[in-house]
């Protein structure tokens, strides 16, 4: 039945050693069933993930808890695969832990924290913000879910105004987008 499925479905013993794994998870980590087996399984890590991932892994293995993380598949191919790993401790009948099961899923880039594409948004972000300093463009940003808005000076100045005289932005229960400023009297 594991087979079948559209996840990569392991078990370890309760060391943490790999005992078997499915063709999903095969495919995902790009990795043979019988390399992945024992520690096998790591050979298969980014090599940025690799310590944080192989000592949460100890970690939960010893501490009997769950395992749950996101991290990278590095693939024979130089590809990165992404993924969500998510484990929960096997119990016999007495109640120790006798292993493993856990489940691998494919995830978007953008969750999986200090990964390329994360630090590539971040250098993105660095140059715009720098970019508008050395501008003499105006920019409003309002975010109308959290109602957070980012004014730069020269959008001020563009306008008139000093920099803080802006008040709010919200968003009443109607749903209209109101921008109220704050306006030194003038005659």
């Amino acid at each position: 039945m594991a087979e079948l499925l559209p996840v990569g479905v392991f078990r370890s013993d309760s060391q943490g050693n790999y005992i078997w794994v499915n063709r999903r998870w095969c495919e995902l980590a790009s990795v043979e069933a019988g390399a992945a087996l024992g520690a096998g399984w790591k050979v298969s890590l980014h090599p940025d993930d690799m310590a944080g991932i192989v000592e949460a892994w100890k970690s939960a293995v010893e501490g009997g808890h769950r395992f749950e993380k996101q991290f990278r598949f590095w693939r024979w191919d130089g590809t990165v695969q992404r993924v969500r790993c998510r484990t929960l401790a096997e119990h016999d009948e007495q109640g120790p832990i006798i292993g493993f099961a856990g489940v691998v899923t494919e995830t978007e880039a953008q969750n999986v924290p200090g990964s390329q594409t994360e630090r590539e948004l971040k250098e993105s972000e660095e140059r715009l913000a720098l970019a508008m300093a050395s501008t003499s463009d105006g920019l409003l940003d309002w975010n109308m879910q959290t109602g957070a808005t980012y004014v730069n000076p020269q959008y001020y100045t563009m306008l008139g105004y000093k920099p803080g005289e802006f008040l709010a932005a919200t968003r009443p229960s109607n749903n209209c987008a109101i921008l109220t400023m704050r306006v030194p009297w003038r005659r």
